[in-house]
């Protein structure tokens, strides 16, 4: 089915795409050789661990900490959830479908959301079907704006791909 596989793909997180895997071998550092001079690591303590330079921090023997939402205190995620957009997502189809009354088919749409606030900032119709014309898409729009948000996230923004079947 079409819509399943373009819910597959709520592929779209912006930016660094690497394995989490990859990222965290990037920033560890090497281990020290056991043959190394006792004298100059007793001569030059170890740096204290900032919390202002995560890279730096590590190398130091310190632990990097995650954002908070400021309220909880709680860690948020880089992206929220992708049961949560689904949520968030999926019951507006019917709404909208009444966007374009009369008009039936598959309507992909790019939806920005923002960290901070986990608002919707922009969306854009990608895809339509035949006589889908300008004022559906600024319905469509406007309808995101207004009833979609996600739990506030890390990144500055993330985008996502999203059918609407109408």
């Amino acid at each position: 089915m079409a819509e399943d596989a373009a819910l597959a793909s709520i592929e779209s997180i912006e930016g660094d795409a690497a394995p989490a895997e990859a990222k965290a071998s990037a920033i560890v550092p090497a281990a020290t050789p056991a043959a190394a001079t006792p004298a100059a690591a007793k001569a030059e303590p170890e740096a204290a661990p900032t919390g202002s330079d995560p890279i730096a921090d590590i190398a130091a023997g310190g632990a990097v900490t995650a954002e908070t939402d400021g309220a909880g205190g709680k860690a948020m995620p880089e992206t929220p959830p992708r049961d949560e957009i689904l949520s968030a997502l999926k019951p507006l189809n019917s709404k909208v479908a009444a966007c374009a009354p009369g008009i039936h088919g598959l309507v992909m749409t790019n939806i920005v959301f923002d960290g901070k606030t986990g608002a919707v900032v922009d969306a854009e119709v990608k895809k339509s079907p035949a006589k889908f014309e300008g004022q559906h898409q600024q319905c469509i729009k406007a309808l995101l704006k207004e009833r979609v948000t996600v739990s506030p996230f890390q990144k500055a923004q993330m985008s996502v791909t999203f059918p609407f079947t109408i």
